[in-house]
């Protein structure tokens, strides 16, 4: 499985606009303690598949100075929601190096914080 072509092609539908993501309470069974909270969890769907990134504290393993640190990952993740409920049930998590998903990781926040409308005259033009 290409991953990268996964990440690749969510980032060029959340940079054109095909695809709109939403912040939402991340589902429970992603984090089962408070040492890896989730701090941001955004959702997108397209052609019926739920896409999530989110960000994630984490305890990890620093080899330079042989100690845990609590940092941050990026993680990706289809969702399954049960059809009664409609509440998530189930996640598959992609296996990637976090290095790859923080373009996209930026192009949600940045659509979701609608940061390209500061850029614009009319934002700052009186009313």
């Amino acid at each position: 499985m290409n991953i990268k072509l996964i990440v690749n092609n969510l980032l060029k539908l959340t940079m054109y606009k095909h695809i709109t993501w939403i912040r939402k309470n991340p589902p429970s069974f992603l984090s089962s303690s408070p040492e890896n909270a989730i701090i941001f969890y955004y959702e997108t769907v397209y052609k019926s598949k739920t896409f999530a990134i989110y960000e994630q504290q984490e305890h990890i393993f620093s080899q330079d100075i042989g100690e845990f640190f609590i940092g941050t990952k990026f993680h990706l993740a289809t969702i399954g929601y049960n059809e009664l409920t409609e509440s998530p049930s189930d996640a598959y998590i992609f296996d990637t190096d976090d290095v790859s998903l923080y373009p996209l990781y930026q192009n949600v926040k940045r659509e979701v914080l609608d940061v390209n409308s500061l850029f614009s005259p009319d934002f700052w033009s009186k009313d």
